[in-house]
């Protein structure tokens, strides 16, 4: 858990990414600044706010997501060590600002009363997972 929570870790990962993408967007290196916590917090904020043009412009996008998908991992094996059943509803309905739908897979946690979804994060209450199950079901195929 200390290489998660140390210099290396999670802010390291997310500070090189932003930096990555200053580098490639041809703005200043940002300088980091406060805690561990709020240097993680910023790093992420900022991520997040280019997350759009990272997914549908930014070549390193697939190396990034990877990396992400790799920390979480890491960061669940330690506060959530026992994997929970998930269930597949579909695909995420909610429209993006360029007309476009989300996409993301949704999940339902065993035990939740809501799905969320981990790009958008719509979040869907049980009442409509029938709904989307059914719209799943009803796409065409591709």
């Amino acid at each position: 858990m200390l290489n998660l929570r140390g210099p290396g870790g999670i802010v390291g990962l997310l500070e090189d990414w932003r930096s990555a993408l200053h580098a490639d967007l041809g703005w200043s290196e940002p300088v980091p600044r406060g805690t561990i916590h709020e240097r993680v917090t910023e790093a992420a904020a900022r991520l997040a706010d280019n997350v759009l043009w990272i997914a549908s412009s930014w070549p390193m996008a697939g190396a990034f997501a990877e990396e992400l998908r790799d920390l979480e991992r890491s960061v669940l094996s330690v506060v959530s060590p026992a994997e929970r059943k998930t269930r597949r509803l579909g695909r995420c309905p909610t429209l993006r600002v360029d007309g476009t739908r989300c996409g993301a897979v949704l999940r339902i946690v065993e035990g939740e009363q809501s799905a969320r979804c981990p790009w958008c994060r719509a979040e869907y209450p049980s009442d409509t997972w029938y709904s989307l199950v059914r719209a799943e079901r009803e796409q065409p195929a591709a």
